[in-house]
């Protein structure tokens, strides 16, 4: 009979920085993958605030290899499931898929999170959603005082930043921008990845560390 058990985390750090958090599970035959990276308003400004919720939307969008379409046929081939998002220190990308699927649920994870491609009509249109966001929580009351509070708290920097931006900011945002910004922030010792499920541990870590080695970290 086989016994079932539950593994303890394993941190590794790779020679570029990047952490990875292992925990192999064999319960059931899935791998989840989680990426964390500082961002939010604590590495942004008063002049581009808002850009890390913009951009976490971006990274769907399409990359370098893999159209937004593309990216969405192919998790959905598998049976699985990818989405990024920003929040108020972070952003990043998460993924779910069957553990025979790994190979295609890392590949996903690794392009969307380091080869955006940033294209234009999809841009315009995130531009639209974001701005109508901004716009629709000018009628929600509590939200509108909770970003009065941290401004009168934290001032015009850092968590007095407001996660969304305004309207005018997001207006003037640029590919290029976002190009920048991704570039100083996607870096190996500014992510955490964790993954979980039904792994190997030499074999996961020698995975990523082929996804992810070329990358180097800001010195």
């Amino acid at each position: 009979r086989r016994v079932l058990f539950r593994s303890p985390i394993q941190k590794i750090e790779l020679p570029n920085g990047l952490r990875l958090l292992l925990k192999p599970d064999s319960r059931l035959p899935f791998v989840e993958f989680r990426t964390v990276l500082q961002g939010g308003v604590l590495a942004e400004s008063a002049t581009n605030n808002g850009i890390t919720r913009l951009l976490s939307n971006m990274l769907l969008k399409g990359t370098t290899k893999r159209s937004a379409e593309k990216i969405v046929t192919e998790i959905e081939s598998i049976g699985g499931q990818i989405d990024s998002y920003g929040g108020n220190q972070s952003f990043g990308v998460n993924a779910e898929v069957l553990s025979s699927d790994f190979a295609t649920g890392l590949d996903l994870v690794a392009d969307v999170l380091l080869n955006p491609s940033f294209p234009a009509n999809e841009l315009e249109r995130e531009r639209e959603i974001h701005i109508a966001s901004i716009a629709a929580r000018k009628d929600d009351l509590l939200k509108t005082a909770g970003v009065a509070m941290r401004r009168a708290l934290f001032g015009e920097s850092g968590f007095g930043l407001d996660p969304l931006g305004s309207e005018g900011i997001i207006q003037r945002i640029s590919a290029a921008d976002l190009r920048a910004f991704h570039h100083r922030l996607t870096v190996p010792n500014n992510c955490v990845l964790a993954i979980y499920g039904d792994i190997k541990v030499a074999e996961t870590k020698a995975a990523v560390e082929k996804a992810f080695g070329d990358r180097k970290s800001v010195v």
